[in-house]
């Protein structure tokens, strides 16, 4: 049995969590690491199984190399979701295809509060544009008030 992948993630973040699979047979075999190569030991790893109706779900805990196995059945479509420190985590949709190449597929990390780093990335962008609009504000003041008093040239 071999792994047909197709990899569905956001753009990575400042802490980048990375996850590998490879399909085996009856299973998926994969590794959590970050992206300055340390292993995650002790993330939390899910999988989904979308196949399903209502998607059948299994959790592990990465050891101490990063790798984490689940049992899997060929032709179902799976959703694999690694969790990882300060709330980040990276997901990736697979399906286990007889006949196909092996191969391995990363996914880049995500935030799992995604939606709150991004309101948050807002509001830092929205921080920064005010602050320099103040600057060019009270630049403005500032120039508008030295014309205001210089003496008047006839």
């Amino acid at each position: 049995m071999a792994l047909a992948t197709l990899a569905i993630a956001s753009p990575a973040t400042a802490h980048g969590l990375l996850m590998s699979a490879t399909g085996e047979q009856n299973g998926i075999v994969g590794r959590v690491s970050y992206s300055d190569g340390r292993p995650g030991v002790g993330e939390f790893v899910e999988l989904r199984d979308l196949t399903t109706s209502p998607p059948h779900s299994q959790s592990s805990v990465a050891d101490a190399s990063g790798t984490f196995r689940f049992p899997a059945k060929e032709g179902h479509r799976y959703a694999l979701i690694a969790h990882g420190e300060e709330g980040h985590s990276t997901e990736m949709r697979l399906t286990l295809s007889p006949g196909a190449r092996s191969g391995t597929a990363e996914a880049p990390s995500s935030g799992a509060g995604t939606g709150e780093q991004r309101r948050f990335r807002a509001l830092l962008i929205i921080a920064a544009l005010l602050a320099i609009f103040a600057l060019v504000a009270g630049r403005r003041q500032i120039l508008d008030h030295r014309r205001s008093r210089a003496p008047k040239s006839h």
